[in-house]
């Protein structure tokens, strides 16, 4: 959008709060390096104190769904499972700052769809930052490939998670 109607370059740099997401435009694409993927929980201000995580193939337990916050099901995400796990999650004690949420379906190693509940917003289209996160989650679990179509309700993202580099 940038790009086509403000004519910013093809190359960018936009700052979002305290990171910086390099953008590249090439023909209808484009690419978003949105920076490292991080796996800690005490990182990302989970109270561990508050739940209990039982860890399983890089995924954990939480309330009776395996998570790396994110529900993976054996159907698409509803609307329903959104409208009752996005809030839920959201507003979680172990969670202080909030949560974005992510319902997700393997369809195949290579494609997923994801349903996202974004913090303080409620449901979304597409979550960039959160497809990121889903990938490297579902990656590093050796549940999908590195290259990955997560179908999102706006439409169709191609992520790469390469293990052991930032994700794209």
């Amino acid at each position: 959008l940038l790009h086509e109607r403000h004519h910013a370059p093809a190359q960018l740099v936009i700052h979002m709060g305290d990171r910086d997401v390099r953008a590249s435009v090439q023909g209808a694409t484009v690419s978003l390096d949105m920076g490292a993927v991080h796996f800690d929980l005490v990182h990302m201000g989970i109270d561990l104190a508050k739940i209990t995580l039982e860890q399983q193939d890089g995924l954990f337990m939480l309330e009776d769904l395996r998570v790396g916050f994110a529900d993976i099901g054996d159907e698409p995400p509803s609307v329903n499972q959104l409208s009752t796990f996005g809030p839920m999650f959201e507003r979680h004690p172990a969670f202080a700052d909030g949560m974005n949420v992510h319902l997700v379906h393997i369809e195949s190693r290579t494609r997923i769809i994801m349903k996202s509940h974004e913090r303080g917003v409620g449901p979304t289209q597409a979550c960039g930052s959160g497809a990121c996160a889903v990938v490297a989650l579902l990656t590093r679990a050796g549940l999908t490939c590195e290259a990955v179509d997560v179908v999102v309700p706006g439409g169709l993202l191609n992520v790469t998670a390469p293990m052991g580099k930032p994700v794209t």
